[in-house]
């Protein structure tokens, strides 16, 4: 039987991308449009932002790459909801219907993108909320699993995407580059599950104008990525000064702080690194984030209209509820509520049968809220977002020695006015909001992968190059987890060697070595954007057969991680790049009598947004490889 060994020594100077950029010097604000015709190299550029309780689509097409545009006309019976920046992230199984589509007499299935999480990663209080109880119970009736919905949901939002592209521009002769944004605070096991339900979706089915590509963008860093380019809206935020954005979306509230180290052209490094938060936010995450979106404001008023005394809430059909929470709380009361100045009463109306009888022969079939529980409803919400920021504003001061000048509030509850008045009252009106705070996900995820890709090109033009230089470059990242792999060390170079912890094997050459592992890059280390991580191995092998190198990637999250395999590790892929030479070219192993050889040379190079991207350099020809990626389910 084969058996391979893969070791590693020694670390080798990063990959570099030779090719030298023309500077440009661009000080005017006005964000330039390109004039130069299409090129053999364009592409359209799609960022999705799957939310908890809304999810939007926005594009753009690269020789245009200031004008993004926000995918709308959702399918829908209400003239009001077609023309919305979102649709709801709500999916019934038993009709298909979603969105928009979705009518008050159906009992859809919401919620569901948190059922990517494990129970442990959400907190007891909303593993408890009726949606998400009625989500699991709705799907296991259906027999169906969370990525399943998840995958028909994204099925029926990428084809409504695609059509809607295609009436402005003739997408299908043009390649796709699609991003998909996704919370700082999920997991690894997270991350990977999203991107199989979209592949499963189909958003990266076989066209014929070529391969689609796929990369996940964290939430916080596309919505800053787009509010940063409206930065002439906002006061100058000058070198070495530092800003957060804060994305408050329906499930998730994720942090994200930027040092600014140019100006003009902008470049801005992650400047804290990530840490387990702390029991405030209920669970250990090795990020800043927290489960204090809208969802919470949202059960807050359920729970409290199914209280109430004043109302017969429980008798309403699915119909009238629905419709109810819909056109009363969240196109109502929800969205207009500012704190100061207000009324002392905001006005609903419920369907008529939610009234006792004796209230139904009155004059009026209004509902009053008080402006205390208005805003004890956002109570929670609000008190986490406090905590995040306030927790955040200290690291940020402890790294930079000053606390961030700005913070951009994004998102669909970060579009409140009464969110962003508390908390300028609270950091002395230093919040500001973007244009479209909704659509800032989207729309970052959309000039992620523009810059990303224009940058790429061999030959930029003076278009290319100002349009490069007016979108934020992230020069470094924060890694929140530790990446590694399973090797065999030599125990001569090891002086923590134990023959009782250690497991010990004999490689070809005779040498004894221990499995340890190698973290390559470890949770809270900057990763530079133009000089990814790098370390080098070697492997025997006896397999004449074998034509491709075979990498294990193992990754954790503990604080410190171990140097042995233990149960804090987990596999995350493998990773698989074809050798540029046969079997028979390999060294030979003197006096080796099972026929193994050893190939010297391996060299992995990582970087990453959502996920890493890998290439591997085999062999002395310095030639870089894409590699296939295998995810674990």
């Amino acid at each position: 039987m084969a058996s391979d060994f893969l070791g590693g020594l020694s670390s080798q100077p990063p990959f570099t991308d030779q090719r030298q950029r023309p500077t440009a010097n661009y000080p005017s604000r006005q964000l330039p449009r390109r004039t130069r015709p299409p090129d053999a190299d364009a592409f359209v550029a799609v960022g999705i932002d799957f939310g908890t309780t809304f999810s939007g689509v926005a594009w753009a097409y690269s020789e245009e790459p200031m004008d993004i545009h926000t995918v709308k006309a959702w399918p829908s019976q209400h003239p009001r909801s077609r023309d919305e920046d979102q649709v709801p992230s709500q999916y019934d199984p038993n009709t298909g219907k979603w969105g928009y589509e979705v009518t008050p007499d159906l009992d859809p299935v919401k919620w569901f993108k948190l059922l990517l999480l494990t129970a442990s990663n959400i907190p007891e209080d909303i593993r408890a909320a009726q949606p998400l109880v009625h989500a699991r119970e709705k799907l296991r009736a259906a027999g169906l699993t969370a990525i399943d919905v998840i995958i028909r949901y994204l099925r029926k939002l990428w084809e409504h995407a695609y059509a809607q592209i295609r009436t402005r521009i003739d997408v299908d002769n043009l390649p796709l580059k699609v991003a998909i944004t996704i919370p700082a605070i999920w997991p690894m096991e997270a991350r990977t599950a999203m991107q199989t339900a979209a592949v499963l979706a189909g958003i990266l089915s076989p066209r014929a104008i070529g391969r689609t590509t796929l990369e996940l963008v964290q939430e916080p860093e596309a919505a800053g990525l787009a509010t940063l380019l409206e930065r002439e809206r906002y006061p100058e935020i000058k070198i070495g000064e530092s800003i957060i954005v804060c994305d408050v979306g329906g499930g998730t509230t994720d942090v994200v702080s930027y040092t600014v180290e140019s100006t003009y052209p902008l470049r801005i490094r992650e400047c804290v690194p990530g840490q387990a938060i702390n029991s405030l936010t209920h669970f250990a995450m090795p990020c800043t984030g927290k489960l204090c979106g809208s969802l919470l404001v949202d059960a807050a008023f359920e729970s409290h209209m199914r209280a109430t005394k004043k109302l017969k809430i429980s008798s309403l059909n699915t119909e009238e509820y629905n419709r109810f929470v819909t056109d009363d709380w969240e196109y109502g009361a929800k969205r207009t509520f500012a704190g100061e100045p207000e009324p002392e009463d905001f006005y609903l109306r419920p369907p008529a049968r939610a009234f006792r009888i004796r209230d139904r022969m009155r004059a009026t079939d209004r509902f009053a809220l008080t402006k205390d529980e208005m805003e004890t409803f956002f109570a929670e919400s609000l008190a986490g977002i406090r905590s995040l920021l306030g927790q955040q504003r200290k690291r940020v001061h402890d790294v930079t020695g000053k606390y961030p000048k700005h913070t951009l509030l994004v998102g669909g509850l970060g579009s409140s006015d009464y969110i962003r008045n508390v908390l300028n009252r609270t950091y002395q009106g230093t919040v500001l909001q973007p244009k479209k705070p909704w659509s800032a996900v989207a729309r970052g995820a959309v000039i992620s992968v523009l810059r990303d890709e224009l940058a790429k090109r061999c030959d930029p033009t003076e278009d290319d190059i100002s349009v490069i230089d007016s979108m934020a470059e992230i020069t470094s990242r924060i890694s929140k987890f530790n990446y590694g792999t399973m090797s065999s060390v030599p125990t001569y170079f090891l002086p923590d060697f134990s023959p009782q912890l250690d497991t010990i094997v004999r490689e070809p050459d005779g040498t004894e070595a221990a499995i340890r592992m190698r973290w390559y890059l470890k949770r809270g280390e900057p990763v530079k954007s133009q000089s990814p991580v790098t370390i080098r191995y070697y492997q025997y092998s006896n397999d004449p057969s074998i034509r491709a190198c075979k990498l294990p990637i193992y990754t954790s999250e503990s604080e410190t991680p171990p140097i042995r395999p233990d149960d804090s590790v987990s596999k995350m892929c493998t990773i698989e790049c074809e050798y540029d030479k046969p079997f028979s070219e390999w060294e030979e192993i003197p006096d080796n009598k099972d026929g193994y050889r050893k190939y010297n040379g391996i060299v992995l190079s990582m970087k990453f947004k959502g996920l890493p991207k890998w290439k591997l350099q085999l062999g002395p020809n310095q030639v870089e490889r894409d590699a296939n990626v295998s995810y674990m389910s």
